[in-house]
């Protein structure tokens, strides 16, 4: 992963101008940090990333008892970010663990910063904070066009394609932890 973000970050920084040669390691300004935000702060993101669909104002997720929200910096610019909550499959009855079942929301990465390992980054430390907690499986609703990212990161496709008026087409997934 380190050479992925090292191209990623050169980069963005080569076509800027700023360099012409690309140093052999992430300068200081351009270093990958992982951390726990308000989702407040992840709302703009969101607006950008997961189009075309629309990002759900804040608070997006009252609902859930449990929640936490990560972001992925490099310095100080936010490309990546995901909420996680504590929420059971219970719409189709496919899995119920309740208090270990945790559900992957709005997780969404700048265009410009896609394909640079920032996503798997937020993901996996997601998932380390979960096994902490005790969680026994992360699922999520993951869009179709995406669906190749989830598999390389663990998940299984537990449903068919779902279709439904004004939601992106997705398929139901899950992660055991």
């Amino acid at each position: 992963m380190a050479d992925s973000r090292l191209h990623c970050a050169a980069d963005s920084l080569h076509s800027t101008g700023h360099i012409s040669r690309v140093p052999g390691f992430l300068l200081a300004d351009q270093t990958l940090h992982i951390g726990t935000v308000k989702e407040a702060d992840c709302y703009e993101l969101r607006k950008i990333g997961l189009q075309p669909a629309e990002a759900k104002a804040v608070p997006a997720y009252a609902y859930a008892k449990e929640q936490f929200h990560l972001a992925a910096f490099v310095g100080f610019r936010l490309v990546s970010v995901a909420t996680f909550l504590l929420e059971d499959q219970s719409d189709d009855g496919a899995y119920s663990a309740i208090g270990f079942s945790w559900r992957l929301r709005g997780m969404a990465t700048h265009p410009r910063h896609r394909n640079c390992g920032y996503a798997a980054a937020v993901l996996e430390h997601g998932a380390r904070l979960l096994r902490r907690r005790q969680a026994s499986v992360l699922w999520a609703n993951g869009r179709s066009s995406a669906i190749r990212f989830y598999l390389n990161h663990g998940f299984a496709r537990i449903s068919d394609e779902r279709l439904m008026p004004g939601v992106q087409p997705h398929f139901r997934i899950e992660r055991r932890l």
